[in-house]
Parts: structure tokens; C-alpha cells; sequence
């Protein structure tokens, strides 16, 4: 959907007709507004950049592995998908969430990072098997008694 050019004009030409109708309202109560107004024009914020030093490149292994650049002997496991910068799990920040997933972000610009090898999924104990296989014949016969 286009929205005409003459609408947004009349538009416009009417909030503009107001807007000096408030700005003649306020000069005639001021004395100095001309001078007030050419302050206001000179003037300009600056608005400082920060740069944020960027960690040395990675050294690459034998194996075609990649060491973080922040911790020497620590294996790159993620990556930004923000800055792209590389980092081994120590560098990661955690941040818990309700219901025990957690978040993994970059500790340069706080966006998600991706794991770049397939993380390592943990064993799950004999416990764990047991109580899984043992709930499941449960909850069947739960159900079909309903």
C-alpha cells in the first residue's frame, strides 16, 4: 500500500501552519527568541565513540582446532552471531532463565552465541534411564484406567 504524495503534503503543510502559529504565540511573549533560536542551532551534542579493543586472532592447531584468543590452551567451542568473534566456553556468559534453560551470550555485545562443534551432550546416569523407562508403562496404564 502507497499513501499519495499530495495527502502527506497537505498533511504536513497543516502541522507546520501549527507549528508556527505556537512558535509566533512564544516569540511575542519572549524578547530575545531570534537570539535563543541561533543558540539552539549552534548547538550540538557530541556523542563520544567507544572502541572496544579487539582480542588477538586465534592460533590454529594441528588438528584444524582453534585456541581462544583470551585463554591460551582453551579450545574455541562458540561464536558471536552478532560480532562474529570466537571464544572457548570459560568466555561465555551464562544467564539463567525461569524454567532452567539457560541463555548463552557473547561477553563483547551480549548477543546469543552458537556452539561451532556440536556440544558434548551429557550421560544421562542410570537414575536418569530408569526413572524414564519406569514412568512411561505408568502413564500408559494411568491413562487407559481414565
Amino acid at each position: 500500500m502507497q499513501i499519495d504524495r499530495r495527502i502527506v503534503e497537505e498533511h504536513n503543510e497543516k502541522l507546520l501552519a501549527t507549528h508556527k502559529q505556537k512558535l509566533n504565540a512564544v516569540s511575542d511573549s519572549l524578547s530575545n527568541v531570534d537570539a535563543i533560536v541561533k543558540k539552539l542551532v549552534d548547538f550540538q551534542v557530541a556523542i563520544p565513540k567507544f572502541d572496544v579493543p579487539r582480542s588477538a586472532p586465534p592460533v590454529v592447531l594441528a588438528t584444524g582446532g582453534l585456541i581462544c584468543p583470551r585463554h591460551a590452551g582453551a579450545e574455541v567451542t562458540h561464536r558471536c552471531t552478532h560480532c562474529r568473534e570466537i571464544m572457548c566456553d570459560s568466555c561465555v556468559t551464562r544467564l539463567r532463565r525461569r524454567g532452567g534453560k539457560v541463555l548463552l551470550l557473547c561477553p563483547s555485545c551480549s548477543h546469543k552465541v552458537q556452539p561451532i562443534v556440536g556440544e558434548k551432550k551429557k550421560k544421562r546416569s542410570l537414575l536418569g534411564f530408569l526413572q524414564k523407562t519406569v514412568k512411561m508403562p505408568f502413564l500408559a496404564a494411568h491413562k487407559t484406567e481414565e
